[in-house]
């Protein structure tokens, strides 16, 4: 991880997530390893950032992909920024936002995968992301990951099983599924509780969720859950949140829109307009949420 970041004592970095998270106590020992020095962003406000970043010439940038995303609806600063590296992390980071944050402002972010019960697992530089948007990078050193299926068979490259991490002789599994590319790099394709069955098929809610955003350029974000559905077994439901100045297209809309570019599997029963998706403080979606709002919508 220093090798591809390469902080110099005496940078500047901005941390907009929580202490209290393992991204963030990660940043501070980084910080306090290494000679950088901290600002401390803990409301995060967009146009505060944008501030922050100008006034103490931020160089590492630390955030989730909620704030990254905010950050360049903003727009960039008119005098360009001093940022070398941004670093994201704690939440799905999806390929069309990687492609725009590379587009805008160089080579600059990394995306970085761990987890509670492994620490952090792999670094994806900005060539990683150059190659692959999707993916979390190569495991850092140290760190060996094994796609493994259900009875702790190793599956081949390109093959979704649950990740396990070993360092050492311990090996520990992860909650998420993902799998190696031919170069070995890792992709998450979600958590191992959240897969839906389709049709006999298995749907992995977070791949929908990216491929839809990237059909609908006037969705803000999106989730999907499953629910009970007599045909296929699981059908899909869409919350969506719309972008500033849309507020006129309906679910039906939406459907439309959808119904060209899905297969049946994946076009969604029902569609709920939401302000805002509900998360967590590093901005993780709380899916279970979700579920409790279609138990309320139900009653």
């Amino acid at each position: 991880m220093l090798v591809s970041l390469q902080p110099q004592s005496g940078e500047q970095v901005l941390l907009t997530v929580p202490l209290l998270h393992g991204h963030g106590l990660a940043t501070l020992a980084l910080c306090l390893g290494t000679g950088l020095s901290l600002h401390l962003a803990p409301k995060s406000r967009t146009p505060e950032l944008w501030e922050a970043i100008q006034a103490h010439r931020i160089e590492l940038l630390v955030l989730v992909p909620t704030i990254l995303h905010r950050l360049l609806e903003a727009g960039l600063p008119a005098h360009g920024s001093p940022l070398r590296a941004i670093i994201c992390g704690s939440a799905p980071l999806h390929s069309s936002l990687v492609e725009r944050t590379l587009a805008l402002l160089g080579p600059k972010l990394f995306n970085l995968y761990g987890s509670s019960e492994t620490g952090i697992i792999s670094l994806a530089s900005p060539e990683d992301l150059l190659e692959a948007p999707g993916t979390v990078g190569q495991p850092l050193p140290g760190v060996r990951v094994k796609i493994l299926d259900e009875a702790k068979n190793e599956l081949h490259r390109g093959q979704i099983g649950r990740i396990w991490v070993s360092r050492g002789r311990q090996s520990t599994p992860t909650d998420d599924l993902g799998y190696l590319d031919p170069h070995g790099r890792l992709f998450v394709a979600g958590r191992a509780d959240e897969v839906l069955i389709c049709g006999g098929v298995k749907v992995f809610p977070a791949q929908v969720e990216e491929r839809i955003a990237c059909l609908l350029p006037y969705a803000e974000e999106c989730a999907v859950v499953g629910v009970p559905d007599l045909e296929y077994g699981q059908a899909l439901h869409l919350f969506l949140v719309l972008k500033p100045g849309h507020n006129g297209i309906d679910t039906q809309a939406i459907q439309r829109d959808l119904e060209a570019n899905l297969p049946r599997t994946l076009r969604p029963r029902q569609i709920t307009l939401l302000e805002a998706l509900p998360k967590n403080l590093v901005g993780k979606l709380l899916r279970a949420r979700l579920h409790a709002l279609l138990r309320a919508m139900q009653a």
